[in-house]
């Protein structure tokens, strides 16, 4: 299965949440899934990333334009990877008003 995962809150940075995402992600790459990750970047991403076992795309961190462009990476690796699964840990971007 492809499997994207689509969180602000990732390696390196610390906390619970960028941990989470990254258990998830390395238990669903051991299982033999496909991973792709997209979140933002941040000081030391690069170094991060390398050898992880799954592409990681990263947008920047600019806060006019970071869910906008967040918004259309995430378009554009679901089409080109043929995503069946988004895991998300960004809500806000989700949010309507009635």
């Amino acid at each position: 299965m492809n499997i994207l995962f689509f969180s602000t809150d990732y390696k390196p940075k610390p906390g619970g949440l960028a941990e989470y995402t990254y258990q998830v992600a390395k238990h669903f790459k051991k299982s033999g899934h496909n991973v792709i990750i997209l979140s933002i970047k941040m000081p030391n991403d690069k170094e991060f990333d390398k050898g992880q076992g799954f592409e990681t795309f990263r947008v920047s961190d600019c806060p006019f334009l970071r869910e906008l462009m967040l918004m259309f990476r995430l378009f554009l690796l679901v089409k080109r990877y043929g995503i069946e699964f988004v895991f998300s840990t960004i809500t806000h971007l989700f949010y309507t008003q009635k």
